[in-house]
């Protein structure tokens, strides 16, 4: 082959990953196509058992190009899914996907092709696991752009229930990894033995969804509560650091609360992240007054979202809670803040290479789950980000939350895209732990989504809107709230040794001489 020839077939190698790659950031908002991610990860598995077996290639050159085939497939998935960090650090969105993608790499290097069976086992194990590595370090972990949230809108969603996020993405690796070896199969003209471990690996999944489908949602229902959802509208895509609109966002929002007709008895009135927006504390400030005295005028629960600063570099956001009575009965520090967005991590070394103006201030950290218990119910709560975080809703329902409340704020953002994805969060945290749950956010989605995970109640981007509805509060616990990810992040990385160890059991049984 000449060196013509050779490039030729390098870009080539190179191309397929990159689509691969596509495909799987097309399945997640703002595009929603959710069985293309299924197709992306056939589409990335075939990649790599293509260069696995290149004759051509010898052994150094073929772990080279299976990390190579996996940094491209995640240059490719997260240049489009993390677009978004964009809108505040350009070296922040950098960073991220290089991260990523050498993780991906990695990953591609940790799947054993030494047969179709190994493959398929370490693929969809390896690749779960670093998903878990991913949602958890480094800065705190960042879930958004996780290949399993779109598939809460298919059939895979209820394996939520038992193992949450990281069993979905399992069985998404597991369903491609099995597409792949079957495409592969066919190329080789090996379809049988490939085909047999194809099945095996679409029976494992089905049974999953089945035992899923047919396992304890969560308790029975303690009864209906009326909640009433403010959105005040306006502009989407500021930031108030550069906008300064800050009073218009909390005047938008007490405009809406006088839209609750006198008709609805709301037992809850939610109000978004960040509505009131201080340059003081809340106690004896007249915005508290305000707070209290609408929890007085609808007798009503209130939660309302409030940032305070503390000091010249921090500032708290807090989720405040009224009974109603207008008697303040506590506040949420926000626990998972978001890298780049609410602070900057390493803030010092990055203003050498990049501009860090736009998060002028640290979020403080908070420490404790969002739990209330209120004459109106138990609430758990998580602030925006938080919804992505399995852990937190989690932390909630086992404190005892019946419903699970999300004030949020995603104006900053021109697109649908984060919105979208919260959406999709909204679902996977309502599944996993058989809660309703309810969201509120400015100009971005506010909704009401049932413990099963369908949406039934979903504002429009930008609109100024009330949204009033029903909501269950549920007890008892599903298989999720009960064990969380541990139990099933063991397995799969059993799954993944046991894998790996019987490959190197077979390959020296080959190389050993008989007796």
């Amino acid at each position: 082959m000449d060196k013509y020839a050779r490039t030729k077939r390098s870009l080539a190698l190179m191309l397929m990953p990159l689509l691969s790659g596509v495909l799987m950031a097309l399945s997640l908002p703002p595009f929603s196509i959710w069985y293309l991610g299924i197709f992306g990860v056939g589409l990335f598995g075939f990649n790599l058992l293509y260069v696995s077996y290149d004759e051509t290639f010898n052994a150094t050159k073929r772990k080279r190009y299976r990390f190579l085939v996996g940094v491209c497939a995640g240059l490719s998935q997260y240049v489009i899914s993390l677009w978004w960090v964009n809108g505040f650090a350009v070296l922040g969105t950098v960073v991220l996907v290089i991260i990523y993608s050498i993780l991906f790499g990695l990953l591609g290097l940790l799947c054993t092709t030494y047969n179709p069976f190994s493959f398929v086992t370490t693929f969809s194990s390896a690749f779960a696991l670093g998903d878990f590595i991913k949602s958890n370090f480094p800065f705190g972990g960042l879930p958004i752009g996780s290949l399993d949230l779109p598939q809460v809108l298919g059939p895979l969603k209820y394996g939520a229930k038992i193992g949450g996020g990281t069993l979905i993405e399992f069985m998404l690796f597991l369903i491609g990894g099995s597409l792949s070896v079957i495409a592969f199969g066919i190329r080789t003209r090996k379809v049988k033995s490939h085909i047999n471990t194809a099945i095996i690996g679409v029976l494992v999944v089905i049974s999953l969804l089945v035992f899923g489908r047919f396992s304890p949602a969560s308790g029975t229902s303690l009864g209906i509560r009326n909640v009433a959802l403010v959105q005040g509208g306006g502009q989407r895509g500021l930031r108030a650091v550069t906008d300064g609109n800050e009073q218009q966002v909390y005047q938008n929002a007490l405009n809406a609360t006088q839209l609750i007709p006198s008709t609805f008895k709301p037992d809850l009135i939610l109000w978004p992240e960040d509505v009131v927006a201080l340059n003081e504390p809340l106690q004896g400030s007249p915005q508290q007054a305000t707070l209290s005295a609408i929890a007085s005028k609808y007798h009503s629960c209130f939660i309302a979202g409030v940032t305070s600063p503390v000091g010249e570099t921090s500032f708290l956001n807090l989720a405040v809670v009224f009974d109603p009575n207008g008697l303040e009965l506590g506040t949420y520090l926000k626990v998972h803040r978001v890298p780049f967005g609410e602070y900057m991590p390493y803030r010092s070394f990055i203003a050498h290479f990049g501009n860090v103006s736009l998060v002028p201030r640290d979020a403080i950290a908070g420490e404790k789950p969002g739990y209330f218990k209120t004459q109106c119910g138990n609430f758990g709560i998580m602030i925006s980000y938080e919804v992505f975080f399995g852990s937190s809703a989690r932390a909630d329902v086992n404190s005892g939350a019946n419903l699970l409340v999300v004030p949020t704020n995603t104006a900053s953002y021109s697109s649908d895209q984060v919105p979208g994805e919260e959406v999709l969060a909204d679902s996977m945290r309502a599944i996993e732990t058989g809660r309703d749950l309810i969201q509120a956010s400015p100009t971005g989605y506010s909704t009401i989504v049932l413990r099963s995970g369908a949406v039934v109640y979903k504002s429009g981007l930008g609109n100024e809107q009330l949204i009033l509805g029903k909501v269950n509060l549920y007890n008892g616990l599903t298989l999720y709230d009960k064990f969380g990810s541990t139990p099933v992040v063991i397995v799969i990385l059993l799954i993944y040794l046991s894998s790996l160890l019987l490959v190197i059991l077979k390959k020296k049984s080959k190389t050993t001489p008989s007796q």
